[in-house]
């Protein structure tokens, strides 16, 4: 951890920068959420139920909530219930209140951002605009403030990916035990991402194309090990429990697995459709066309511009989610989740060359004010709707659900009264 610190030389200036990005990120979100207006349903309210347990009845947990499409025979982590049940003990009930707090968490992967954006640039200026553009990044807003355990992921995963830059571009072995604890973190919050291993094996491949695998220490590669079993204990635990009560076996999770029961061309064009639509949301929401263009020259940007381990980098983690989707396709957007990471870098990158030259400066604040602009037309619209990208039952807003519940008692003028769902 010293090392880490001393790494990213810490002073006064950048310290000022990364509170004062925290804060702007947290406020933004508090606001956009501000009287309930956010997705709270059915999986909402179990959380809060299941999780309120473990201190109101002292009924400790070690599964978490199933993993959809399995028949509740595979878990996530329990990680989310011990964040959020003690906030639901302490503001009794409130999910509001809850999100709140949890925003604060999600709004920290500002920091992550900011230190990959200075160690793949070498500059704090494109550092401290990756982390302005990640603030106004709606697809980081919906992640951000998704009450629901992938909200995790949106920190660690950024940190996930800042420490695999460190550990293999960088060569910090030492970073290795954060690394695989950050991945078993990640895996606590959405157990898709276990196949994320793939990157980790992709770096040690790497050292061993630029023959530095002699370079390592066997006892930080134990280390690592077990900072990652110890991350995700608690999963197994629950995994052998489901196991020996007969509900989950290693054939159930060969056919959850598998994909061969489903048309190769529906699964080629789905894939491409979600990370279209990643792009297309992370760039300019709103205006698809406009959002095209501007992944093109991006994309042209980093191609002439960007170093050779600059582009492998951001590469690695755009097509991250194939280390699931190639095995185990399902048609989820929140597989995507912290793109968006790759998008603000490229963007505060490309800002600010065009801010170096007199004649491209008008384009580099043009750019800026149109990606806050679409990206707050995109709020605007997805609230207005109540949907969500990240949320399946679509028009379900707390603020929505409390107001159906207050017209129901208004209406039944204090008599007894039942809800058929």
């Amino acid at each position: 951890m010293k090392q880490l610190f001393q790494k990213n030389n810490i002073n006064k200036r950048t310290l000022f920068e990364l509170i004062f990005l925290f804060l702007l990120c947290f406020t933004i979100r508090v606001l956009a959420t501000r009287g309930a207006q956010f997705p709270f349903w059915f999986d909402s309210g179990r959380d809060a139920i299941i999780s309120r347990a473990i201190i109101e009845r002292g009924d400790l947990k070690i599964q978490g909530p199933s993993a959809s499409g399995t028949g509740d025979s595979v878990f996530h982590g329990v990680l989310y219930y011990y964040l959020i049940g003690p906030l639901y003990t302490v503001f009794a009930g409130n999910p509001l209140a809850v999100l709140k707090v949890m925003i604060g968490f999600s709004s920290l992967a500002v920091v992550p951002v900011y230190f990959l954006s200075y160690h793949l640039s070498k500059n704090r200026k494109i550092a401290f605009l990756a982390g302005l553009f990640f603030c106004f990044s709606l697809e980081a807003f919906r992640s951000g403030t998704w009450l629901s355990n992938p909200i995790i992921a949106t920190l660690t995963l950024p940190t996930f990916f800042y420490l695999f830059y460190l550990v293999f571009f960088e060569h910090q072995r030492k970073l290795l035990p954060l690394l695989t604890l950050s991945l078993a973190l990640t895996q606590q919050a959405a157990i898709l991402f276990a196949p994320w291993w793939g990157i980790v094996g992709l770096g040690f491949f790497l050292d061993f194309q630029k023959k530095q695998l002699s370079k390592w220490c066997v006892k930080t590669i134990i280390l690592a090990i077990i900072s990652y079993l110890l991350g995700v204990f608690t999963m197994i635990l629950a995994q052998l429990k489901v196991y020996f009560a007969g509900v989950f076996t290693l054939r159930s999770l060969a056919e959850y697995a598998s994909w061969s029961g489903a048309d190769d061309n529906r699964i080629i064009s789905e894939t491409w459709s979600l990370f279209l639509q990643k792009i297309v949301n992370s760039f300019a929401p709103t205006l698809p066309i406009l959002a095209i263009f501007l992944a093109i020259v991006t994309l042209l940007f980093v191609k002439n511009k960007l170093s050779k381990n600059q582009r492998w980098m951001l590469l690695i983690i755009s097509t991250s989610p194939l280390w699931l989707l190639s095995w185990h396709f399902r048609n989820m957007y929140h597989t995507l989740i912290s793109l968006e990471v790759v998008v603000v870098i490229c963007l505060a990158w490309l800002t600010f060359v065009l801010w170096q030259k007199k004649a491209t400066k008008c384009l580099a604040i043009g750019l800026f004010v149109i990606f806050v602009l679409t990206n707050y037309r995109g709020y605007q619209v997805e609230l207005q709707a109540k949907k969500s990208k990240y949320f399946v039952p679509q028009g379900a807003y707390l603020k929505d659900l409390l107001n159906a519940i207050d017209y129901s008692y208004s209406q039944a003028q204090g008599k007894p009264f039942s809800i058929s769902t």
